[in-house]
């Protein structure tokens, strides 16, 4: 049984609300809004309908993929999941190189749209499942999506406000934010592969927002751990 969603996101401590947002400069008012445009397309906007999509093809074994691995990693990752039936859920662009190595798709897409938009082309063939985080760095993408996230193969998440049409969580980037969903579905085993908090992956820019995102996203996976680590048991696999 998932958690309620009070009990995964307290306004009154939401990291993205009270540090991220003034630490990053982000107008959470614009947040809002690239939300509400994505509920508005959205088919499937309905809170109940929405998580129980997710818990229901999300699993309860999960395997995380991250964008740090190479194709021996994906391979190895891609076997395990099929020998100990673990769903395989990636973080955006991670699905096409797992994909690329392995021919083989993510059960699960968390993505904030900002990958190769071949992920989301062959998203729709492998009728795999896509949580989109609308947010305001990438309100302008939306339009351009529209025909995919009017499907009830996407639903949507959010940081901001616990809208009834929205899964709320804390995360923060692609990858932390698998835990935070996961855990909200009822997870009780997550295995991280080809997570790198070290170095920025190649499928982005070295930056130093990028740099800072890396740090949040480490900061939340602990912080997450140290609150829920009864509740869920996070392995990592290494090659």
């Amino acid at each position: 049984m998932f958690l309620k969603s009070e009990q995964l996101l307290n306004w009154s401590r939401n990291p993205y609300v009270s540090v991220l947002a003034p630490l990053l400069g982000t107008d959470i008012s614009k947040d809002r809004q690239a939300l509400y445009y994505a509920l508005s397309l959205n088919n499937c906007a309905n809170t109940r309908n929405t998580r129980r999509i997710l818990c229901k093809r999300g699993g309860t074994r999960i395997l995380a993929i991250g964008p740090a691995g190479n194709a021996r990693s994906y391979k190895n990752a891609n076997e395990m999941a099929r020998r100990y039936g673990y769903k395989i859920w990636a973080a955006d662009g991670s699905a096409l190189l797992f994909y690329e190595a392995t021919g083989s798709y993510p059960d699960v897409i968390v993505s904030d749209l900002d990958a190769n938009p071949r992920t989301y082309i062959l998203a729709q063939q492998f009728g795999t499942l896509l949580v989109i985080q609308p947010h305001a760095d990438n309100y302008y993408r939306l339009p351009h999506f529209a025909s995919l996230i009017e499907e009830c193969n996407t639903i949507i998440s959010s940081q901001t406000e616990p809208f009834s049409s929205s899964i709320p969580h804390n995360g923060f980037t692609d990858g932390d934010r698998i835990l935070y969903l996961a855990l909200g579905c009822g997870v009780k085993n997550i295995v991280l592969c080809c997570y790198d908090f070290t170095r920025i992956s190649s499928l982005h820019k070295q930056t130093y927002q990028k740099e800072i995102k890396l740090m949040i996203s480490k900061m939340l996976i602990k912080k997450l751990l140290e609150e829920y680590g009864k509740k869920l048991k996070v392995d990592i696999l290494t090659h």
